[in-house]
């Protein structure tokens, strides 16, 4: 199954292809303390593969024991 959504700010994409339905996935939290601010949730699959297309420049953050990059799109300066 493929699956394609767009970011929250409309200019990335994701694309995300599992053998299963989506449906048949349970979420799972991260406890970490860096992932608990993020909100940061995660499904696996061995033979599942994402894929990120982005067009803007993006921001890596460490996760604290360094095992872990999360990547985003830096919010929009107002001004």
């Amino acid at each position: 199954m493929e699956y394609v959504s767009p970011c929250r700010c409309g200019n990335e994409q994701v694309k995300l292809a599992l053998p299963s339905p989506l449906q048949s996935y349970q979420s799972r939290a991260f406890d970490c303390d860096f992932c608990m601010v993020q909100k940061a949730a995660y499904l696996s699959d061995p033979v599942g593969k994402l894929e990120v297309i982005y067009s803007h420049k993006r921001q890596g953050v460490m996760q604290d024991a360094k095992q872990a990059i999360f990547w985003h799109v830096p919010k929009p300066h107002s001004g």
